[in-house]
């Protein structure tokens, strides 16, 4: 009772979230531990108190994405039209139910199959809970999606290019959840990606490549993602206030900037809107007793639903200040303002933007080709050229989304290439917790010739000033580059022993397992 008396004697929090810097995932849930620890300690001290983790504790509180085994069937008629698709999914939930809900309308990447049939079991173990992070969903959903479609060819003796082509998803089809698909913009995205990345022409000069060459191996592959994306129902709120002195507005918004550019986006839609500088605009960071109640900051669409908050706090501005228009026609920003602060008008506003009568107003289509290069006797690899293609309607900012492209990118590159991690098997406790052994994406393995793409001419009318949302959407492409690895794998493995097998795939696709796949025993080094 004592505990519980000091833990309750204080009832107010005044919480700021200053910038994060690149805080995808791992700071959704996991932070409860640390956050809760902190405030507790604060409360029976009646002191400020920091918590700071090092690099082991943080890995180690923070869980990975949640492990899976894929079984599945698949069936397709003879010109490479998908007919069905049967999945059966064990998912290795850790000590905590995982949260799975955007797995299943995400398998299906941007390529239609009439039937599915998606079962899936979880398994508790004695493992630290996986957490949701960038792309959950995605991740786990290309991988299963492109290695079906990767077995099929191989058994139908079908060009994987082609067979990707003619499944790819159109308006009026049904997803694979029952939604219909309207807008939808992947052909077009795939036909121009298609001619300037010069795929077909580039295809030919791999294969006269490998042929050249025994024990390094080129690859192609070409691929396609739809990433729906979904408002919830709370919104994040957004406060304006001007200040009449000089002009200056200042914004505090219930979105989180993480890096994704949020917090620009805001102040270039708020000076849009109130056509003014955007020198004007200043951001203050996020505050519980401005903005209170907020909704989480994620999904891709943390950015727009900020903007749109902020569109709706600007508009009441706007209608505030029309009569000062009206009289003072010629008077520049700080007149105006400061005329409309004599005469008594509110020059501070606040709006939330909710759900806008639809959970999952669109979807954002992305196309990608990724050429690797692999040395089949150590299994390392370079990325040697990515060329993508992505809808994003009419771009808020294309270098920010830009941006959001590469980070996306190479985040799966580490996904599917190269974060393999271990547990102990008596206890569970995370065992490569630090970067000597876990090993995320470094300078190396980042493409040496990268063509980012935006097509042209294609408002979003369902997005928030014709845009739509780019943080998570491109992280599934970077499964271009573990397939196209597999290809040079699999053309050194026929060499060597004639085998043209399929390999199932097990991501992630380390060095050592793309090396130990090529089957390349001591008898097939010989010298002369």
């Amino acid at each position: 009772m004592k505990n519980l008396m000091i833990f309750c004697k204080v009832t107010a929090f005044n919480v700021s979230v200053n910038r994060l810097g690149g805080s995808f995932g791992g700071k959704f849930l996991s932070s409860l531990v640390s956050s809760g620890a902190a405030a507790i300690a604060a409360n029976v001290t009646g002191r400020p108190v920091r918590l700071n983790l090092d690099l082991s504790a943080n890995m180690k509180n923070v869980g990975k994405r949640w492990p899976l085994l894929a079984k599945y069937k698949a069936g397709c008629n003879k010109d490479g039209k998908l007919v069905a698709i049967d999945i059966d999914l064990y998912i290795d939930s850790g000590h905590l139910p995982c949260i799975t809900m955007d797995l299943l309308p995400l398998i299906e990447c941007a390529y239609h199959s009439p039937n599915y049939r998606i079962t899936y079991q979880k398994a508790y173990t004695n493992k630290m809970g996986a957490g949701p992070v960038r792309g959950p969903g995605q991740i786990p959903g290309c991988l299963i999606m492109e290695t079906i479609l990767e077995h099929l060819c191989k058994e139908s003796k079908q060009d994987i290019i082609l067979m990707r082509e003619i499944n790819l998803q159109e308006d009026g089809q049904l997803t694979i959840t029952g939604k219909e698909l309207k807008n939808v913009t992947i052909k077009k995205v795939w036909n121009r990606l298609k001619q300037t990345a010069e795929v077909t022409s580039r295809q030919e000069e791999i294969n006269r490549f490998n042929k050249n060459n025994l024990w390094r191996k080129r690859g192609l592959a070409m691929t396609a993602v739809r990433y729906d994306m979904e408002w919830p129902a709370l919104g994040l709120s957004a406060h304006l206030s001007i200040f009449a002195a000089d002009g200056t507005v200042t914004i505090v918004t219930a979105g989180v900037e993480m890096g994704q550019g949020l917090y620009m986006k805001i102040a270039q839609a708020a000076a849009y809107r109130l056509n003014i500088p955007v020198d004007y605009i200043k951001i203050r960071p996020n505050q519980n007793n401005v903005t209170p109640n907020p909704f989480i900051t994620g999904g891709s669409t943390g950015s727009e639903r900020s903007v749109a908050s902020i569109l709706m706090a600007c508009d009441q501005i706007n209608e505030r200040l029309q009569p000062v228009r009206e009289k003072f026609p010629d008077a520049d920003w700080k007149t105006l303002v400061l005329t409309a602060s004599f005469m008594a008008i509110d020059l501070s506003a606040e709006a939330t933007q909710v759900n806008r009568g639809e959970e999952t107003p669109y979807s954002t289509y992305m196309a990608g080709v990724v050429e690797t290069e692999v040395d089949v006797l150590t299994g390392e690899f370079q990325v040697k050229r990515v060329d993508m293609m992505a809808d994003f309607g009419e771009s808020m900012n294309p270098v920010i989304d830009i941006g959001q492209v590469e980070g996306a990118f190479v985040m799966g590159l580490g996904a599917y290439l190269t974060e393999d991690i271990y547990y102990s098997k008596e206890t569970g406790q995370l065992l490569n917790d630090g970067t000597w052994e876990y090993k995320p994406p470094t300078t190396k393995d980042i493409p040496i010739d990268w063509r980012i793409h935006l097509l042209p001419d294609t408002p979003n009318p369902a997005g928030v000033l014709s845009s739509k949302a780019v943080g998570e959407p491109p992280i599934g492409l970077a499964m271009g580059a573990l397939l196209a690895i597999k290809q040079g794998i699999a053309s050194a493995r026929e060499d060597a022993t004639g085998n043209q097998a399929f390999v199932p795939t097990n991501a992630p696709l380390t060095v050592e397992k793309a090396q130990m796949t090529s089957f390349i025993e001591l008898s097939h080094l010989h010298v002369g």
